[in-house]
């Protein structure tokens, strides 16, 4: 006791400072303007308060929400629909007073509940905002697809829970893989190419170890401290770790079976020679004005070091195609280094303009679909197939039909002026190609929601541990502890 009570300090006092706190962050979401809206979905345990004062925790669907500057908080859907997530986004949009007058993107993972031509989620916001948005579809899950497949093609097997398989090479590498020594591997020819540092201090630990390890395999050299890292659990959301497990495995073999052995080589191929180089090609060129190019890169890699499963592959990177819609195609035209492609895109736009084509519809939006991929295609561009009949430019679509090609809505207020200055100066959105962002921020929401009761209070206070993460970035540990910067 110092004599009066404001300097004494209570459980109470600091109770009421953290829901001050929260009570202010979620009040200063108001009037927060939002260009691109991006969303993922998690089911959580929650807590709840009963009438009777006890708390309970119960499992519900946590959308969360993030805007151009981060986390803007999460919605509780009733189902798991299209429509109504696409409801319970524009609900909480309004009520947080969050304003999407100037909106022109949406940004998900590929799930069908979000990217459903008839009834996903994206379909159903454009339905509430009464305008077409442009469609940003994370390429890192994008390029998980074929993997995926691949994997359980040649281990031959089904997923039997959320963090198993029923083939033998599932089953080799979901125990503690680190402990095996490693053993005299055959390395792996790649195009190892180096990730800048400031890139690599954005990405998980489990992320930097993959391309450490995949760094070391194709050198043909694995050290003992990479060696024993502990990897993350095999889950069939975090390919990355799927990936990693199966190259730790690969450096322990010691006279497999050679089945085994012609398996494991495989996706070790495909892993150094597709998967990593995909991954770091995102990472570092984030601009969705890169996104066609990063697929057209997949699709070439494919074709040179696996053309005996070309068509198998093709087809998964075709059912996610979404950046090769015309839309994003001629974002990544209007992107170009070369004046002369964006020159095509200019042309493009206006050739779509004076068209007058009406697309097909859906709740009076287009309808948006993935195109069919030219598997013979030297260019980015030329990875779909257009034509142009009675002045009205269209695309073969992944259906076998032709659909008409319509104008980014992201240039759509352009003038001529506008997009002629881009012919001096390539175009960059600013928007991402890929939703690492998002996924964090759900890992964000899942902490807050068994933390406190409440939506709003549950949103403020993950807005107060995304502020005390801008405040204090790194966490802190005793041998880096100084006591000036507390004191």
């Amino acid at each position: 006791d110092f004599g009066h009570d404001d300097c004494v300090i209570t459980d109470k006092k600091i109770a009421g400072a953290r829901e001050n706190l929260r009570r202010n962050l979620f009040a200063s979401l108001r009037g927060t303007s939002v260009k691109c809206l991006s969303f993922d979905g998690r089911k959580d345990k929650d807590t709840l308060i009963c009438l009777n004062g006890h708390a309970y925790t119960t499992d519900e669907n946590h959308y969360t929400v993030v805007g151009d500057d981060g986390y803007l908080g999460f919605v509780i859907p009733p189902s798991g629909t299209g429509r109504v997530v696409a409801e319970s986004i524009i609900e909480y949009l309004k009520m947080a007073g969050i304003s999407i007058d100037n909106l022109e993107a949406l940004s998900s993972d590929g799930t069908a509940v979000n990217t459903g031509h008839l009834d996903g989620s994206i379909v159903h916001l454009q339905r509430l905002i009464k305008k077409a948005l442009q469609w940003l579809i994370c390429l890192i899950h994008h390029t998980e697809l074929p993997f995926r497949h691949l994997f359980m093609l040649i281990d031959d097997c089904q997923t039997t829970g959320p963090t198993s398989y029923s083939g033998e090479i599932g089953k080799v590498i979901a125990g503690d893989v680190w402990e095996r020594p490693v053993s005299a591997f055959q390395a792996v020819a790649c195009d190892s190419t180096p990730v800048p540092d400031d890139v690599l201090k954005s990405l998980s630990s489990d992320v930097q170890y993959l391309y450490q390890l995949s760094d070391s395999i194709a050198k043909g050299d694995v050290s003992e401290h990479l060696a024993r890292r502990k990897i993350g659990p095999l889950a069939h959301s975090r390919w990355y770790n799927t990936a990693s497990r199966i190259l730790r495995y690969y450096v322990s073999m010691v006279s497999p079976q050679p089945e085994l052995k012609r398996k494991m080589t495989e996706l070790t191929r495909f892993i150094l020679n597709v998967y990593v180089p995909m991954h770091k090609a995102i990472k570092q060129q984030w601009d969705i004005s890169n996104g066609a190019c990063h697929v057209f890169r997949e699709i070439e890699a494919m074709r040179k070091h696996f053309p005996h499963r070309l068509d198998f592959l093709l087809k998964y990177v075709e059912i996610s195609g979404f950046f090769l819609h015309t839309e994003n195609l001629i974002i990544a035209q209007l992107g170009d280094e070369d004046e002369a492609a964006r020159r095509r895109g200019v042309n493009m736009i206006k050739k779509i303009r004076s068209g007058g084509g009406k697309p097909e519809q859906r709740y009076g939006v287009r309808a948006f679909r993935v195109p069919k991929i030219n598997k013979e295609a030297t260019t980015y561009e030329q990875l779909i197939t257009l034509r142009e009949r009675d002045g009205v430019v269209e695309f073969l679509g992944s259906n076998n039909k032709w659909n008409v090609a319509t104008e980014p809505p992201i240039t759509s207020s352009y003038s001529e002026e506008d997009l002629d200055a881009i012919l001096e100066t390539p175009l960059k959105t600013g928007h991402c190609c890929h939703s690492q962002r998002c996924e964090r921020a759900v890992g964000i929401t899942t902490s807050v929601v068994g933390k406190v009761s409440g939506h709003k209070r549950q949103v403020g206070e993950g807005l107060a541990k995304v502020k005390a993460q801008q405040l204090i970035p790194q966490r802190i540990v005793r041998k880096n502890w100084k006591r000036e910067d507390f004191f």
